[in-house]
């Protein structure tokens, strides 16, 4: 989608939005400046399993990723079709016939006050 939609605008810098921290040392230079110490930062990539198929899954993350919707819906039909269909594809690859596990990326940063 996001490839799809062209160009986006940066939201500011404080702004809260889904990708905020999407980098684990922009949450560590956070935390470096709430004054905490000895920070440590790292990604962990993990299986997300859902309980269903791809298509499931995909409605789920459509029902619940509110802040990305626009971006979503404000594909042209035809376009935002493909664009589906391209995520569905790249789901079908982690589907076991009882779960769609798909890899996760999360930040893990711990730091000392």
């Amino acid at each position: 989608f996001f490839t799809r939609a062209g160009e986006l605008p940066a939201p500011p810098p404080d702004m809260p939005h889904p990708f905020r921290f999407a980098q684990a040392s922009t949450l560590g230079a956070e935390l470096e400046r709430a004054g905490f110490h000895d920070v440590l930062a790292e990604t962990r990539v993990v299986p997300m399993p859902w309980a269903g198929p791809p298509e499931e899954n995909w409605r789920n993350f459509y029902d619940t990723a509110v802040p990305v919707r626009p971006l979503i819906d404000g594909l042209e039909a035809g376009e935002r079709e493909i664009a589906i269909g391209e995520v569905l594809a790249g789901l079908r690859q982690y589907y076991d016939g009882a779960y769609t596990s798909p890899p996760a990326a999360f930040a893990i940063v711990s730091g000392a006050r």
